[in-house]
């Protein structure tokens, strides 16, 4: 065999790489008993240090031991005797990549609460995990000193049930979007009558920037005068221009999006128990600002409007005291 390996002190470790490449290619070895096979029988690296995770990979993956070496990502042929095949190459990647690909997709199983449940001390989130394989559950981060137990998953989601139910307003639904609208009809009439004085105040002003102009026509007064007023009456048109869009956008999309609000939390639990993955999280984070652990005690946070609707038990006389700048 030639001194190249000899020199590099891998000889040993691609003759028995080889020895076990059938058995890693059926599956009987993986890379962990690879590890633990190399470590029990002695085998080391050039540097005396028994072999790593790495160092398998880059031998299983290295084309130098089947005839070629690589050169700023290509390929050459080299002089050395070949120690395996380049089928025997191709079928051991083959192997390893479907094997990482099955590694891939089980780290990347989805969780309902993740990202989603934090420590009540630290503020740092949950880490979900599958007990017995088949139980979620959300463990406390292990390197912060806050003490947590770990919690299931199942309680977390039957606080929410119990939330979101009590959100469903029944039959007291309808006489609430009926007030939704008299509150947007009210305050659309209170607009209409700012906008005349609005209207009002911008003739007003015109008016006054054309006097003005006459006067200053007419040597009446002086320049820097006359353009230190006209910039402070430009000002507020402005202001008023600006005031005028405001009323014609904000009321009536307050007042449908609220509405829009309150009937996603009359229908939420319904619409949790019965969505799919991605829907449950949004209606979940559509609803809470917060779910803490404290110890073993779950504190959620509802947002507003929804938090008044549990606080008062109904909308009616919350939504009496409500209007568009709140």
């Amino acid at each position: 065999m030639s001194t190249f390996y000899n020199r590099y002190n891998t000889f040993y470790i691609i003759m028995h790489m080889v020895v076990h490449a059938v058995r890693i290619i059926t599956n009987i070895l993986t890379f962990s008993l690879w590890l633990n096979y190399a470590k029990s029988i002695g085998l080391k690296y050039k540097n005396g240090n028994y072999l790593s995770r790495s160092q398998i990979h880059n031998i299983l993956h290295n084309p130098f031991y089947y005839g070629y070496m690589r050169v700023k990502g290509k390929l050459y042929p080299h002089i050395y005797e070949p120690l395996i095949t380049k089928d025997l190459f191709n079928r051991c990647n083959k192997i390893s990549i479907k094997r990482h690909g099955q590694t891939q997709a089980k780290a990347k199983k989805k969780f309902l609460l993740s990202g989603i449940v934090r420590c009540a001390h630290c503020g740092n989130l949950f880490s979900p995990y599958l007990s017995k394989g088949k139980y979620p559950f959300l463990q406390p981060p292990t390197n912060k000193p806050c003490v947590h137990h770990n919690i299931s998953v199942r309680l977390v989601m039957d606080i929410l049930y119990d939330i979101f139910k009590s959100l469903h307003l029944g039959d007291e639904l309808p006489d609430v979007i009926r007030l939704i609208n008299d509150k947007k009809q009210m305050e659309l009439l209170n607009r209409d009558k700012i906008l005349l004085e609005l209207n009002e105040m911008e003739l007003k002003i015109t008016d006054k920037k054309n006097r003005l102009l006459d006067l200053y026509l007419s040597r009446g007064i002086e320049e820097g005068e006359y353009k230190r007023v006209t910039t402070e009456l430009d000002d507020e048109l402005t202001a008023i221009t600006n005031r005028r869009l405001n009323l014609d956008s904000t009321i009536s999309t307050f007042y449908d999006n609220l509405a829009r609000m309150i009937k996603i939390a009359d229908s939420c639990y319904f619409l949790i128990k019965s969505s799919r993955f991605s829907q449950k999280r949004q209606i979940i984070k559509l609803l809470t600002s917060n779910c803490l652990v404290d110890e073993k005690n779950v504190v959620i946070t509802i947002k507003k409007p929804f938090a008044q609707m549990l606080e008062t038990k109904g909308c009616l006389s919350w939504l009496g005291q409500l209007d568009s700048n709140q």
